[in-house]
C-alpha cells in the first residue's frame, strides 16, 4: 500500500496500511484515511459528526487497536476538512448528496478490497447519514453502529438544555444563565457551555482533547481552526436538514443488524429519546452498549471500551 503523507516527518505508525489520500466522488475530491494490518479482515466506514467536523486527527487515538480486526477508514466528508473546497457548490450541502456520497464511498471501498459488503459506523451528525444510508442501500452493509445516536434531533435538543438549564442555574455565571432564554426560544443547545459543564466530554479534559489533537501523527498543523471553522460553516445547510430529523416517523425498520452506543453524559445527543427509539426499531438484531464514565466522545474518553466493544458485537 502506499501512503500519500501530507507531512512525511509525522507519521510514526507502524501499519501494513495506511492511505492518506483525495478520491473522486460525485465531482469532488474528497479525502480518505485508511489504516489495517490486513487486507483480508473487514472494512469499516466511520461516518464524522458536525456535520463539518474531520474526525481524522482522531484516529490514532480512537482505533490503534481496531486496525488488527478491521480496515478502518476515516473520510472527510463533502466541505469537511481536507475535503474543504470553496468552489463546491451550496446546492450540493443536502443530506440526500451525503447519502449519495456514502454510496460512492462505500462503493470504492469494495472494490479497492474486493469485498462484497462493509461495516458503517456514524458518530453524532454520522448517525443521521448512516441510518439513512442503512435504509436506502442496506445491501452494501453487514451491521451499523451508531455512536451518540440522533433520533429525534429537536427532542434531544430540547432534552439537552433541560440540563443544561439546571447546571447553569446551580454553578453558571449570570452571562451564562442570560443565555438559557435563547437557547429554549431557538431549540438549540449552546455548545461551549455543554463543553464546559461536561455534558460533551466527561471522562477527559478540554486541554486533553487539544493535546490529542495536537499529537495526532495526520498533520495536526493541517487541521487548524481556521479549517475546521470553514467545514461547520460550510456546512450551515445541512444543520436546518437536520433540525427536521425525527426518525420514529421515518425509519421504523432497517434490514441489517444495528447497534448504539451511547455515553452515560452524552447531553449533545441525550440518551433517553434513542433508548426509546431502540425499543421500537426493528431490525434482525439489535443491542445497546452504554459507557459509563463518557459523554458525547466515548471513541477518545474510553478509547479501550469503544474498540473492545466494537469488535465484540460485529465479530458477532
Amino acid at each position: 500500500m502506499i501512503i500519500i503523507p501530507l507531512c512525511a516527518e509525522s507519521y510514526s505508525e507502524q501499519l501494513k496500511i495506511k492511505i492518506f489520500e483525495p478520491i473522486s466522488i460525485n465531482g469532488t475530491k474528497q479525502w480518505v484515511l485508511i489504516r489495517g494490518n490486513d487486507e483480508s479482515k473487514p472494512v469499516l466506514l466511520y461516518l464524522h459528526g458536525g456535520p463539518g467536523q474531520s474526525l481524522i486527527p482522531f484516529a490514532y487515538k480512537a482505533t490503534d487497536k481496531l486496525v488488527n480486526d478491521f480496515i478502518v477508514v476515516y473520510w472527510d466528508q463533502r466541505g469537511t476538512g481536507l475535503s474543504y473546497d470553496e468552489n463546491i457548490s451550496d446546492k450540493t450541502m443536502t443530506i440526500n448528496q451525503f447519502v449519495e456520497d456514502t454510496r460512492s464511498v462505500t462503493e470504492y471501498l469494495k472494490k479497492k478490497f474486493k469485498k462484497e459488503k462493509i461495516y458503517l459506523l456514524g458518530h453524532s451528525w454520522g448517525t443521521v447519514l448512516g441510518t439513512l444510508v442503512i435504509q436506502k442501500y442496506s445491501e452494501n452493509y453487514y451491521a451499523y453502529i451508531g455512536v451518540g445516536q440522533v433520533v429525534n434531533s429537536a427532542e434531544q435538543e430540547r432534552d439537552g438544555t433541560k440540563w443544561l438549564k439546571k447546571k447553569l442555574l446551580r454553578e453558571g455565571t449570570q452571562n451564562e444563565i442570560n443565555q438559557i432564554r435563547y437557547m429554549e426560544e431557538s431549540n438549540f443547545t449552546n455548545r461551549q457551555l455543554l463543553m464546559k459543564y461536561g455534558g460533551m466530554i466527561h471522562n477527559i479534559t478540554i486541554n486533553e482533547l487539544k493535546d490529542i489533537m495536537n499529537n495526532s501523527p495526520y498533520s495536526p498543523e493541517t487541521y487548524t481552526n481556521d479549517i475546521y471553522n470553514k467545514g461547520l460553516w460550510f456546512a450551515i445547510n445541512l444543520h436546518r436538514e437536520l433540525r427536521s430529523v425525527n426518525f420514529f416517523k421515518t425509519v421504523s425498520e432497517v434490514k441489517i443488524p444495528v447497534y448504539f452506543f451511547l455515553g452515560a453524559y452524552d447531553y449533545v445527543t441525550p440518551t433517553e429519546p434513542t433508548i426509546q427509539y431502540f425499543k421500537m426499531l426493528k431490525c434482525p438484531k439489535k443491542a445497546l452498549v452504554i459507557f459509563e464514565k463518557s459523554g458525547h466522545r466515548m471513541d477518545i474518553e474510553e478509547p479501550h471500551k469503544f474498540q473492545t466493544e466494537i469488535i465484540n458485537v460485529l465479530k458477532k
